[in-house]
């Protein structure tokens, strides 16, 4: 009876041991659960409090020097043009609401601030089999700031010294209002007296409140904090994630005319878009990386083999768009284009313009020997007779089958021939057979031909070929300006884009360039250059570089009028910083 007894009692006291412990357990799960894991350095700050579906999230640095470095680049007009922006933004958002960055903000801010933009939503209809919502169209993005807390000694004990008075509690977090003196409102949370959260509606504060108790956020997001650190470098000026399916879903969304060249994006199919920005001296350089949902049915073929085309491009040469294989480039276009038939750069589109109009299958005439390089550029021509420059196109396209090649261009010789009465004739240009293509009137000439043994050309321009043969020297590769501008820490690319943007501006290019308005005119006629190199990382993900050239001048710099003692200081933030839209 006694042992029995003793038995029973063992059983109680293991089973309120094992109660107690699964209590604690649980405790300490839940705990874990709602601690704030400190992010890695390489991603961007706040990004554990933004829901997973942000559209868009811009992380800038403090830092006033960076700032002030970017303010120096370019020409006195473009940095009059940022100049503004930035007091602009001082006088709706600090001033009118008696704050003072350097006063109210630096003393306690962390070393960057997130902007995120939140898509707004509408209930799916009632019955619909579609259970996808809809952007708002009168309201389809939210935006919320989150500010970290470096130094809570010298923040005020609450929201309320900001100009604000504390609202209602959501899930056990308070929500402050923040009265504006021109009469609107933003609302503010703090969360574990780390973060600040800011935003003009209160529903995107609760979204934030929500993803801190546990809804996914953007940090969570595959791919996420791997593309990140991929992309990193030493003191970011601006860190940028682009959600790829809900990016896709407003544009779609808010035009009834998508983009022209949408298909072209990387954002078509892409699970998102991560980039770094810096400033220097030198310019402002860019490293992104985008990368594939891991269900997705299209892989990149990793390849980077791009390196002769600007060896056969002339170093005056304008502006040039290369790539490692023609043929993959468009499996790969064909994959991630829209099905917009009417679309200029839909490539059923384009397959059956070349069909129309010269009879030829793109696929079978042309791609089945394209497997190589190629590029289009355009190229500076100078004739005596004029005090201008004309300009020519190049296409070039290495060729895996010269065979196959020669008698698809026999075949379009005919045709331009026959169909459109071109004069066509075989020539010799510096020592190389070419063919040529005049109309009947002489408005319009070209020159095919091939370029080291297996890159054929076609020009477009009375004197553009003559460029290209002999083989120039200097060379695009040997351009400094064009070093500089695709200069990357990649071993091997897949191509590259660049710009001349100084002599493509000029008044003496005959190029017919699209009107642009004041500011952005003046903007471009400060960049001397723009270059990116691309290049396949992984059957998923695609990596580039890009750089900013500004014109230098002899000039010293013009600065920033220093405000009056009266005035609030610029910040050494930008304008899209601001709580408020």
């Amino acid at each position: 009876m006694l042992k029995s007894l003793k038995h029973k009692k063992l059983i109680l006291t293991l089973a309120a041991a094992g109660t107690a412990g699964l209590a604690l357990g649980g405790v300490f799960a839940y705990w874990a659960l709602t601690q704030r894991r400190p992010l890695a350095p390489e991603v961007p700050v706040g990004t554990d409090l933004v829901p997973q579906e942000t559209t868009l999230s811009l992380s800038l640095s403090t830092n006033e020097r960076q700032w002030q470095q970017l303010q120096e680049l370019g020409t006195p007009e473009s940095r009059e043009i940022f100049n503004r922006a930035v007091t602009d933004w001082r006088d709706r958002f600090l001033t009118q609401n008696g704050l003072n960055y350097q006063e109210d903000i630096q003393p306690w801010i962390g070393r960057e601030i997130t902007v995120a933009f939140l898509p707004n939503r509408l209930p799916p209809v009632s019955g619909s089999e579609d259970t996808t919502s809809l952007f708002d169209p009168d309201n389809p993005q939210s935006m919320v700031v989150l500010l970290p807390i470096a130094d809570p000694t010298r923040l005020p004990s609450n929201l309320s010294a900001l100009g604000g008075q504390s609202g209602n509690t959501y899930k056990g977090l308070p929500i402050y209002q923040v009265s504006h003196k021109a009469g609107g409102t933003n609302f503010a949370t703090v969360v574990d007296q780390e973060t600040i959260a800011l935003s003009q509606e209160q529903r995107a504060i609760e979204r934030v409140i929500d993803t801190y108790k546990g809804t996914e956020s953007l940090s969570s997001t595959p791919g996420y904090v791997q593309s990140f650190k991929q992309v990193a470098v030493p003191n970011p000026l601006v860190r940028i994630y682009v959600n790829g399916p809900v990016a896709k879903e407003a544009i779609l969304a808010n035009s009834s005319n998508p983009l022209p060249l949408w298909g072209l994006t990387p954002l078509q199919h892409n699970q998102g878009l991560a980039a770094t920005v810096t400033a220097n001296s030198t310019g402002i350089q860019v490293s992104g990386l985008n990368w594939l949902p891991a269900n997705h049915p299209n892989r990149y073929k990793v390849a980077n083999e791009a390196s002769r085309v600007p060896s056969l491009l002339p170093d005056s040469t304008l502006l040039m768009l290369s790539g490692g294989d023609l043929n993959q480039f468009w499996k790969n276009y064909r994959q991630q284009s829209s099905a917009q038939p009417n679309q200029l750069a839909n490539p059923q589109f384009l397959e059956q313009a070349i069909r129309s109009t010269t009879g030829l299958d793109w696929q079978t005439d042309f791609l089945s020997w394209m497997n190589g390089e190629f590029s289009i550029a355009v190229v500076p021509t100078t004739t005596a007779s004029s005090t201008l420059t004309d300009v020519g196109i190049v296409l070039l396209a290495q060729a895996g089958d010269r065979r196959a090649a020669d008698e698809t261009m026999k075949k379009l010789d005919g045709i331009m021939s026959s169909r459109y009465g071109f004069r066509v004739s075989e020539a010799d240009l510096q020592g190389e057979p070419v063919v040529k293509w005049v109309s009947q009137f002489g408005a319009v000439s070209a020159t095919r031909g091939w370029l080291d043994g297996n890159v054929a050309f076609l020009t477009v321009g009375e004197a553009t070929a003559s460029e290209l043969l002999p083989q120039p020297s200097p060379t695009l590769a040997e351009n400094e300006l064009f070093r500089q501008a695709t200069a990357t820490q990649m071993e091997s690319n897949n191509g590259h884009f660049f710009v001349d943007t100084d002599r493509l501006m000029s008044q003496e290019i005959t190029l017919p360039l699209p009107k642009f308005p004041p500011d952005v005119t003046t903007l471009l006629q400060s960049i001397r250059s723009i270059g990116v190199t691309a290049a396949i990382q992984s059957d998923r993900s695609t990596r580039y570089d890009l750089h900013i050239i500004p014109v230098k001048e002899d000039s010293p710099r013009t600065t920033p009028s220093s405000p009056s003692s009266n005035e609030t200081p610029p910040p050494a933030l930008p304008p899209t910083t601001s709580p408020s839209p």
